[in-house]
């Protein structure tokens, strides 16, 4: 039987494969998946050129940190005492104004 979290992360990948969500991220997601894959030792390098391809095949819309979400992303580390990384998602999905933030 496959766990919760499973389900959801099934879920939210079916309703992008269906257009009916758009995957929004920072400018430093690719950066932060494959330096994170990279550490880890799992892959050589060829497989982590496919996964870099693979990774521009989602097309996520993607954001630089300037004005406001600059500004919210600095709020929202110092009122979490998180990183500035950690805080760009959040203040992605709150300029956003997206509902549901999913962290991992």
């Amino acid at each position: 039987m496959l766990k919760k979290k499973t389900l959801i992360k099934l879920k939210i990948r079916d309703k992008y494969i269906k257009g009916e969500i758009e995957l929004i991220a920072p400018e430093i997601i690719n950066f932060e998946v494959l330096n994170a894959l990279y550490y880890k030792k799992l892959f050589s390098e060829s497989e982590l050129k496919e996964i870099s391809e693979a990774l521009d095949s989602y097309s996520f819309s993607l954001y630089s940190l300037k004005g406001e979400y600059a500004e919210k992303t600095i709020e929202v580390a110092f009122k979490n005492n998180i990183t500035i990384y950690d805080a760009s998602y959040i203040a992605l999905s709150i300029i956003k104004k997206y509902l549901h933030v999913y962290i991992r």
